[in-house]
């Protein structure tokens, strides 16, 4: 998934260590030590690690979309995660007993030193989850920026698969039980408005057109052209090359799934933002959130690990300005620019020569000097990293449909064995977010 859904911030992604275990989730059972010992005696970093791994194997099969983002096909590839409040409950209890038993069972003095690495890691994220937890509720269930409902949409395009007959109908069933993630976002809007949070007024129009455009085009409304998901179907399912009879069944299933299950998780999902984009105030800081300023010294420690007040990151800021301005200032110089640091800023906002132009040709021209660079780039990795990732890297333009949701840029994981690549997506809508002094 990429960079990642506000959804999954407060199980997820907290959780998660960059080395060794999961960045989505943990299933039912605690991992505990191997059932048999090597016939050679491992050390207490081999022991640690092997407990770990298992960690990493459980959460993996705990999650569908992940199995399916590192590229594993399993009997729960027509499946969607589970988003509910419940079962972030039920994973945070597993993260306690997780921590328990690796401080109960593992020496930290034995380790060595990646061991100890490990170790800190794994406490870490696990203590900073249990401490972002009492927070869940403040945290928007959607957004104009985070892709919450659009990244369903993309998953599908970008990570799963059809090889075979299998996949189509894992496809088409994971369109239907879009429904049921549809619903449950509802439910926690409504929830999280209750509790006094909502989404800030000014996002809700984007959020409803991109629900609008992902819920439109045949098969569902007949507006010349075809839904997305439909799209991206039939053009894997024609690489299968199947018969008619089994092409033609396979399509029925994802248009009846479209026509059906789909629209109507879509439909109770626009219900509720139409209805809280009729209640909502106008937006506020974190301050008005309930509880807001013990909320936002919590965002606080989770950004930095540190534990400062907002007037003390205040004031880094207002000193860090000073010293980027008197940088600035000698930048003039040298370019040469007869004028005040205002009328400097004006001229890289505004003159005409700064930007890609706001055009398909614009926009294919950032992405072929994108691209360029990426080749530059891999030319030359190997002179400064021992181990290369086994994916290509591309880079792609943010589809239209999905356009109001998303960052102005973000990464598409690849699968574990490399077969599908990773991505970078540059959202170009505004072309306007797209200097070219940034190259």
């Amino acid at each position: 998934m990429n960079n990642s859904p506000a959804l999954l911030a407060y199980l997820g992604l907290a959780l998660c260590s960059a080395l060794l275990i999961s960045c989505d989730g943990m299933n039912n059972t605690p991992a505990q030590p191997p059932a048999t010992e090597q016939a050679v005696e491992r050390t207490e970093t081999q022991k640690m690690h092997a407990f770990m791994d298992e960690v990493y194997e459980r959460n993996v099969a705990a999650w569908p979309e992940w199995e399916t983002a590192l590229g594993r096909k399993t009997d729960q590839q027509d499946k969607w995660n589970d988003y509910s409040d419940a079962y972030a409950d039920s994973q945070l209890e597993l993260a306690r007993q997780d921590l328990e038993f690796l401080r109960e069972h593992f020496d930290y003095a034995g380790l060595d030193a990646n061991g100890k690495l490990s170790y800190d890691l794994f406490v870490f994220n696990i203590e900073q989850a249990l401490d972002d937890a009492a927070w869940r509720r403040h945290e928007y269930v959607i957004d104009q920026f985070n892709g919450q409902v659009s990244d369903r949409f993309a998953f599908l395009q970008n990570e799963h698969t059809i090889d075979s007959e299998k996949d189509a109908e894992d496809y088409a069933r994971r369109i239907a039980g879009l429904r049921e993630v549809f619903e449950e976002l509802a439910r926690q809007l409504r929830d999280r408005s209750d509790f006094g949070v909502a989404t800030p007024a000014f996002a809700y129009a984007d959020m409803i057109a991109d629900v609008r455009n992902m819920t439109s085009g045949a098969p569902i409304t007949d507006e010349g052209r075809d839904n997305p998901l439909i799209t991206d179907f039939r053009s894997k399912l024609d690489a299968l090359q199947l018969g008619a009879e089994g092409h033609a069944q396979l399509e029925g299933a994802a248009l009846a799934a479209l026509r059906g299950p789909f629209k109507e998780g879509a439909d109770a999902l626009m219900a509720e933002l139409l209805y809280q984009q009729a209640q909502v105030q106008d937006s506020l800081g974190v301050w008005a959130l309930p509880d807001g300023d013990d909320y936002y010294r919590n965002r606080i420690r989770h950004h930095t690990t540190l534990d400062i007040t907002p007037d003390e990151i205040h004031q880094a800021g207002l000193d860090d300005v000073a010293r980027i301005h008197a940088e600035m200032h000698v930048i003039m110089e040298q370019v040469g620019f007869a004028g005040s640091l205002q009328e400097f800023f004006d001229f890289v906002r505004t003159d005409p020569n700064n930007f890609y132009e706001d055009s398909d040709a614009g926009r294919e021209q950032f992405l072929a000097e994108a691209r360029a660079q990426v080749a530059e780039i891999e030319a030359i990795a190997d002179q400064y990293f021992n181990i290369l990732p086994k994916a290509k890297l591309e880079v792609r333009r943010v589809e239209p449909w999905r356009e109001n949701s998303t960052s102005i840029a973000f990464y598409n994981r690849p699968s574990e064995d490399g077969s599908r690549p990773g991505i970078y997506y540059a959202n170009m809508k505004d072309m306007a977010n797209f200097q070219k002094y940034v190259f």
